[in-house]
């Protein structure tokens, strides 16, 4: 298992040798949602289909996990 350091945080990730070049993942740390770009050298940057940037970097998990949803036409109730 080879790592990569995280573009945000600098957190080394251990990746997966099945992973290939496009594969998404999150940062452990930060939860950013990332992608290979390298595997020589292995490199991890933001997906560029999903506009993130350093600045406004796509949340990960706990950001879905926190979010609320909400139906058209319908209000959430707690």
């Amino acid at each position: 298992m080879s790592v990569a350091a995280c573009p945000l945080c600098d957190v080394n990730i251990p990746i997966p040798r099945s992973l290939l070049v496009g594969s998404m993942l999150f940062c452990p740390r930060c939860d950013c949602l990332l992608q290979i770009v390298s595997l020589e050298p292995l490199e991890l940057d933001f997906p560029l289909e999903l506009d993130a940037t350093a600045d406004e970097p796509k949340l990960g998990r706990r950001g879905r996990r926190n979010s609320k949803l909400t139906t058209p036409g319908r209000e959430n109730t707690p």
